[in-house]
Order: structure tokens, then C-alpha cells, then sequence
């Protein structure tokens, strides 16, 4: 489990690992911030509020006023997040002996978060068009990750064309529970509005939005309330970008779509929309021209980028 960022912060004023005094008060900061998050919401307002006080009365020079303003504010902030509805009332999700299914996980983004995910211990099941790639990349898996006890699974699935998609529920540890759907096929275009055909408008909303309209729906009722839906989009999902209306509109309905899932009956389901921007996984050399033909070479911003930035997901979750 990673550390809270206020140990993360009392642990810096200790930078040496054999001072025994530094990593006893750690460890005690450490329990007393984990008893409390056991604790019911009024109990931790007091905690905070009184905390609050004692902090603004030491760092104001004994202004009783500033510090009767720092305790209430911290009271109040933690009741309105305690009674407003979102995310913050969710558990913490993990992944290992979990079943994970990637779409869209040949190559770019949806490969390294397999390998990040199979480190973690999940059960994953791969799936893309390019079936050799997969059978390839499941073979690295085990290689690398010798410890984790499942076996990865992979297999085709063109998003444009869903067939039988309820089947994949028979690879999870279960049989029939997917505990994490990622929604990651995607394809780009380049091209103004006037030299773009409604054709290449059609075929990105195939892929980008109505294929993972399908493989949600075919699967939603296999993922648990704890469990979660991460569907990777990018900023051209809330932005217009010159240059690429298709994506940008089939982004733009990807976006709305599962905002509006998040709203309706199963409020306790993660659902999870990253609006990522430039990453050097090889997505824009496949994003299609006017002719519907792959351009076949990066733009400058993603060429730029050097890493492959995939632990977002885990940061937020």
C-alpha cells in the first residue's frame, strides 16, 4: 500500500533510516492516521477540528480568533465532503486476484498496463485483433512476473464487429466475474473538416465509441459494485483540436457516454474516463489520413514524449 502524503512528508524530516526515534514517531503518526480512517465521519471532524485549533493557535502566536477560523473551516470541509455524493465516499480499489479485461491490448497503452496490472496480480484477459501480438505479449508476462498464479488469456476481438462478447466471462478466476473492464481500442485521423469523408467520420465512431457501447453494455452486468470501468480517452474528448473533428466527436461521445453511466443506477461502480494527452505509444502513426490509409509517422509533440505513462490509472483509482 503506498504511504499517505502526510507520512510521505513527516518521513522526509527523517531522511536517515537508522534513526530509530524518526521511524518510531513515523510508525506511531502511521497507526494513530489508520485508526482514524476506521473511525465514523463525526468522530474525525472532532479529530480535525480540534487539530485545526491546536494548529492555528501554535502558527498564529496564540490568535484565538485565527485558530477558532482554522478549526471551524477544517470541520466544515470535512462535512460537506462527508454529505456530498462522487467518488470520495468509494473504497480503494485493487487489483490483485482480480479479473482485468484490456481491450485494445496488442500494443501502446493497453500492453503496459497489462504488465503493470499482471505485477499486481491480477488475472488478465487480453484482447485486440492482432492475435499474435497478444500471444506474444502474454508469453512476456509470465516470463517477467513469474509470481503471479494466473495464467494471462487472450483473445481476438475486432470492436467494430462484437460477437459473443458475454464468452470472455468464462476465462475470469470465477467464471464468470469481471472485476475490471478496460476500454482502451481507440484510432486517430488527420485531416480538416472540408477534406475529411463522412466515411472515416463513421468508421472512428465504430471504433471509438460504438464498439465500447457494446462490449460495456455486454458486460456490465458481470461487473460487481466494487469493481470498476476504465475507459481511456484524451483531452480532445472535452477540447477541439484543428485537424481532428472525427476523433475529436467520437472522443467527445466516448466522454459523455460513460458520464452518463456513472449518473444512473449503480452509483457505487468506479467508472473512471481518462482524458489523456501526448503519449509515445505509437497511436499516432496509425491514426488514419483523408484516403482512410495510416500516415505511418508520429506527430512532434508525441515523438517528444520518451516514456509510455501508464500509472495514472493507479494513482487515481
Amino acid at each position: 500500500m503506498p504511504e499517505p502524503d502526510v507520512i510521505k512528508s513527516v518521513r522526509s524530516l527523517f531522511p536517515g533510516s537508522k534513526d530509530k526515534k524518526g521511524e518510531s514517531i513515523i510508525a506511531s503518526i502511521s497507526t494513530h492516521i489508520d485508526n482514524l480512517q476506521n473511525k465514523s465521519p463525526p468522530f474525525q471532524m472532532a479529530v480535525g477540528g480540534g487539530a485545526g485549533l491546536c494548529t492555528g493557535y501554535l502558527f498564529t502566536r496564540g490568535s484565538k480568533a485565527t485558530a477558532t477560523i482554522l478549526g471551524v473551516s477544517l470541520v466544515f470541509s470535512r462535512l460537506v465532503g462527508h454529505l456530498l455524493p462522487g467518488p470520495h465516499h468509494l473504497p480503494t480499489l485493487h487489483f490483485k486476484d482480480k479479473t482485468v479485461l484490456i481491450t485494445g491490448a496488442s500494443s501502446g497503452l493497453g500492453a503496459s498496463l497489462a504488465f503493470e496490472l499482471y505485477k499486481s496480480g491480477a488475472k488478465l484477459i487480453l484482447t485486440a485483433r492482432r492475435v499474435e501480438n497478444l500471444k506474444e505479449l502474454c508469453e512476456s508476462l509470465k516470463r517477467r512476473h513469474t509470481s503471479n498464479p494466473y495464467e494471462p488469456e487472450y483473445r481476438h476481438l475486432d470492436i467494430t464487429n462484437i460477437s459473443d462478447v458475454e464468452s470472455l466471462r468464462s476465462l475470469a478466476i470465477d467464471g464468470s466475474t469481471i472485476h475490471v473492464l478496460i476500454n482502451n481500442s481507440g484510432i486517430s485521423m488527420r485531416g480538416s473538416v472540408v477534406d475529411t469523408p463522412v466515411s472515416i467520420h463513421k468508421q472512428l465512431m465504430e471504433t471509438n465509441y460504438f464498439g465500447h457501447v457494446a462490449v460495456t453494455r455486454a458486460l456490465l452486468s458481470a461487473i460487481p459494485d466494487e469493481g470498476c470501468i476504465i475507459a481511456t480517452s484524451s483531452v480532445q474528448g472535452k477540447l477541439p483540436v484543428p485537424y481532428r473533428s472525427a476523433y475529436t466527436a467520437s472522443k467527445h461521445a466516448f466522454q459523455a457516454f460513460f458520464d452518463t453511466l456513472r449518473c444512473e443506477s449503480r452509483p457505487q461502480l468506479h467508472i473512471l474516463v481518462v482524458s489523456a494527452g501526448y503519449i509515445n505509444t505509437g497511436f499516432g502513426s496509425r491514426a488514419l489520413d483523408t484516403e482512410g490509409r495510416p500516415i505511418g509517422e508520429e506527430d512532434e509533440n508525441q515523438r517528444r514524449v520518451k516514456y509510455i505513462v501508464f500509472k495514472w490509472v493507479f494513482l487515481v483509482i
